[in-house]
């Protein structure tokens, strides 16, 4: 396995992408009971879709969520509404499909936060004791069919806080490789993991999972390989499928970062490219795409350290 990260490999999460047909049905939980909120909103410019392997321009206007820790220290949920073109497909509702499952919240009380979200219109379709994410968890999914792992986080204050986005994978030694090459480092060792009803698979289940993390903040990527019943399927083909697509992570220097990845054998998919964020604060930025293993698409954005604080692992 690789052990070394590269010197210019990605230093923490920017945003996890959510492409959504109907933002409203899915705010009010996002914004009332996980008590984010809305730091910017990109403007319904159209715009060019190369960068996200379309040949025409698209319109997809775009609203960045944020916990109580803002901008400068937190991962944002980008939520995408497509216009032109429009939204394809369901999110995953099978977790052994291989591909960006679920988006993972940090809460005080897991009952509570799930009974509240189900007054909203949303369901709880799984839960776990503890053997998955170190804590007692419910998977929950929106009114649009997006799933969230709901997981009790104690040392957070009492607000909700982004915890981790979940990832199928269908070979968790290849995976793990790959994302070490990237910049993350494992949190704890694989655990195999037999549970039922776990991440809202309705059987006895059996999988091995992994915690991965970049350097400059807390939150995780959590690999999961399963192993009875198998993984099967790819990720989305297509940038507007509804669903989680993308990460966005943050590097340094976009043209060295890449060079130091083609030689460690991972090869961008497309640019680097320069791109606007038309309505927002935020400059124009260097992007470009890498692929892993499975084809789960990591966009990494030329950004520098400096424009974040040291997130607080522990607070």
């Amino acid at each position: 396995m690789h052990d070394e990260s590269p010197s210019q490999g990605a230093g923490r999460v920017l945003h996890v992408c959510y492409c959504c047909a109907n933002p409203d049905a899915v705010l009010p939980g996002f914004l009332d009971v996980f008590e984010l909120r809305v730091a910017m909103r990109t403007s319904p410019e159209p715009a060019s879709g190369s960068i996200l392997g379309m040949e025409h321009e698209i319109i997809a206007p775009t609203s960045f969520l944020y916990d109580q820790r803002g901008p400068r220290v937190g991962t944002a949920l980008e939520l995408q509404e497509w216009i032109s073109p429009s939204v394809v497909g369901r999110p995953f509702d099978d977790p052994t499909h291989v591909g960006m499952q679920s988006l993972g919240m940090g809460v005080a009380d897991v009952v509570e936060t799930a009974r509240r979200l189900v007054e909203l219109g949303w369901s709880v379709v799984g839960s776990d004791d503890g053997a998955l994410f170190g804590a007692p968890s419910a998977v929950v999914r929106d009114p649009v069919g997006g799933t969230v792992d709901v997981v009790e986080a104690i040392n957070r204050k009492g607000r909700s806080r982004f915890q981790h986005v979940r990832v199928t994978c269908s070979d968790i030694d290849v995976a793990l490789s790959w994302y070490q090459r990237l910049g993350f480092a494992l949190v704890a060792p694989p655990t195999v993991v037999t549970a039922r009803d776990v991440f809202g698979a309705a059987l006895l289940a059996n999988c091995v999972v992994a915690r991965l993390r970049l350097p400059e903040a807390s939150f995780e990527l959590v690999l999961v390989e399963w192993t009875s019943p198998r993984g099967h399927g790819s990720p989305y083909a297509e940038a507007n499928h509804a669903g989680l697509y993308r990460v966005a992570l943050r590097v340094t220097d976009i043209r060295e970062c890449l060079a130091e990845l083609a030689a460690a054998g991972v090869v961008a998919e497309r640019g680097p490219t320069l791109v606007a964020l038309p309505g927002t604060p935020v400059p124009d930025l260097w992007v470009a795409f890498v692929h892993d293993p499975d084809g789960v698409p990591f966009e990494l954005v030329q950004r520098p350290r400096e424009a974040f604080e040291t997130d607080i692992f522990s607070g």
